[in-house]
C-alpha cells in the first residue's frame, strides 16, 4: 500500500511537470521498491512530458519570431511613411514650424488623413495651411500617445492660402501619430484644395 501511494505522488508530479530527469526524484531505497513495470511507465510519462516541454518551447520561439519579423514589417513602414510626409517643400516651409505632413480634398466630402513614423518628436502647438483651392472642413481628429483623440473646434470653411488657429494641446508637449480630416474642396474654379499640417 504504501509503496502504491508513493506511486500516486510520482504520476501527480509528473501530470504538473515537477520531475525533471529522474521520474519522482525518488530515493535509490523508493526507486528500487517500484516494480519494472512502475518504472517503465515512469519513464514513458517523463519521456511524454520532455517532449510536450519541446513542442512548447519550438512553439514559443516561433511565436516570438513572428512578433519580431512583424515588428521589423512596422519600422519599415514608419519610416517609409517618414519619408514620404517628411518632406518639407522650401515653398510650404513655415518658419519656426515643423512640417508634419498633408491631406489631398476632394469636391465630395471625405475622410482622409496621414500616419506619422517615428521620431518627430513631441509637440505643444499644431496649425494648418490650406492651399490650391477653397476647403469645407467638417472636422479634424489628431491622435497622440497610445490612444487619446482630440478633436479641436475648427470646423468652417476656409479661403485658399489661410491659416487655421493655432492648437494648443492640453497638457503640454504630446506626441502626434496620426491626423484625420473630414473636409471637402468647394470652388471648382480655383482646384482641389490640399491641407498642410504643421507643429511645433
Amino acid at each position: 500500500m504504501q509503496t502504491i501511494n508513493r506511486c500516486a505522488v510520482v504520476l501527480m508530479l509528473l501530470l504538473v511537470g515537477c520531475l525533471e530527469n529522474n521520474p519522482g526524484g525518488l530515493s535509490e531505497q523508493e526507486w528500487a521498491s517500484l516494480s519494472p513495470e512502475k518504472k517503465a511507465d515512469l519513464r514513458m510519462r517523463q519521456d511524454q512530458l520532455d517532449e510536450q516541454r519541446r513542442e512548447n518551447n519550438n512553439r514559443e520561439t516561433a511565436r516570438q519570431d513572428e512578433i519580431a519579423r512583424l515588428d521589423q514589417l512596422a519600422r519599415r513602414e514608419d519610416m517609409e511613411r517618414e519619408a514620404v510626409h517628411s518632406r518639407d517643400d522650401s515653398s510650404e516651409a513655415i518658419p519656426g514650424w515643423t512640417y508634419l505632413g498633408r491631406a489631398d480634398s476632394v469636391f465630395q466630402r471625405d475622410q482622409t488623413g496621414f500616419q506619422l513614423g517615428r521620431g518627430y518628436g513631441r509637440f505643444r502647438e499644431l496649425k494648418f495651411v490650406v492651399r490650391g483651392g477653397e476647403l469645407d472642413l467638417y472636422n479634424m481628429t489628431v491622435f497622440v500617445g497610445d490612444t487619446e483623440a482630440i478633436s479641436p473646434n475648427v470646423r468652417g470653411h476656409y479661403e485658399r492660402d489661410t491659416a487655421c488657429r493655432t492648437i494648443h494641446f492640453p497638457g503640454g508637449e504630446r506626441t502626434i501619430v496620426r491626423i484625420d480630416f473630414d473636409f471637402r474642396s468647394s470652388g471648382h474654379r480655383q482646384g482641389k484644395a490640399t491641407v498642410f499640417v504643421y507643429a511645433k
